[in-house]
C-alpha cells in the first residue's frame, strides 16, 4: 500500500507539475493570441493609414494643380485689368484733353475740326460719357474677375496648407501605429 501510495502522490505531482505548464502554456498562447489580433488590428490600421497618406497626397496634388490654375488665371485677370485700366486711363485722359481744348475754341454754326461740317450743336458732357461708359464697365469687369480670381486662388492655398496638415498628422498617425506594431513584434521575438 505505501507503495501504491508514493506512486499516486508521485502521478499527483506530476499532474500537478503539468497542471502548472499547462496553465503556464494557456496564458502564453493567450497573450500570443492577444498579441496577434492586435498585430492583425495595427496592421490593418497601417494599411487603412497608408491609403489615407495616398489620398491625401492625390488631394494635395489636385490641390496644387488647382492652386496653379488659379494663380495663372489671376496673373491674366491682374495683366488684363491693367491693360484695361491703363487704356481707359490714357483714352479717358487724351480724349478729355483734345475735347476740352476743341470745346474751348468751338461755338456752335463753326466747322468742326474733325469731319469739316457746320457745328450745329456742341457735344454735352453727357454724350461724352455715353462713349466712356463701356470702357469703363470693361474696367470694372475686369476688376470683378481678378478679384474673383484671387479669391479663388487664396481659397486653393487655404485648401492645400489644409491638406499639407493633414498629411503631416496622418504620418505622425501612421509613424505612431508602426511603432506599436514593431513593439508587438519584438515581444513575440
Amino acid at each position: 500500500n505505501e507503495k501504491k501510495s508514493a506512486a499516486a502522490q508521485f502521478d499527483q505531482d506530476k499532474l500537478a507539475q503539468r497542471r502548472c505548464v499547462l496553465v503556464a502554456a494557456n496564458q502564453v498562447l493567450a497573450e500570443l493570441k492577444t498579441n496577434y489580433t492586435r498585430y492583425s488590428d495595427l496592421c490593418e490600421n497601417i494599411a487603412a493609414k497608408e491609403q489615407y497618406i495616398a489620398n491625401i497626397k492625390v488631394n494635395i496634388i489636385a490641390a496644387e494643380e488647382a492652386n496653379a490654375k488659379a494663380s495663372e488665371n489671376l496673373k491674366q485677370a491682374e495683366t488684363k485689368l491693367e491693360e484695361a485700366q491703363a487704356l481707359f486711363d490714357s483714352l479717358k485722359e487724351s480724349t478729355e484733353n483734345y475735347l476740352n481744348t476743341i470745346r474751348a475754341t468751338l461755338q456752335n454754326d463753326d466747322t468742326c475740326p474733325l469731319c469739316g461740317q457746320k457745328i450745329i450743336e456742341l457735344t454735352s458732357s453727357e454724350k461724352f460719357e455715353e462713349i466712356v461708359t463701356p470702357l469703363r464697365q470693361k474696367r470694372d469687369n475686369a476688376k470683378a474677375n481678378e478679384t474673383a480670381a484671387r479669391n479663388e486662388s487664396n481659397k486653393c492655398q487655404i485648401t492645400l496648407k489644409a491638406k499639407e496638415q493633414e498629411l503631416a498628422s496622418a504620418n505622425k498617425d501612421w509613424d505612431t501605429i508602426k511603432t506599436q506594431a514593431y513593439a508587438i513584434i519584438a515581444k513575440l521575438k
